[in-house]
């Protein structure tokens, strides 16, 4: 399951899932995956 939405600083961003649990996005315009643990270090 993804969601893909414009974000307002105009990067696309699909949300990722695991297991039905959201964990990160992919950044559509950079074609990289961020983890949420990685932001929040």
């Amino acid at each position: 399951m993804e969601e893909i939405f414009e974000a307002k600083y105009g990067t696309n961003l699909a949300w990722l899932y695991e297991e039905g649990v959201h964990v990160g996005f992919y950044d559509l315009n950079e074609e990289k995956e961020v983890k949420i643990s990685e932001i929040l270090d």
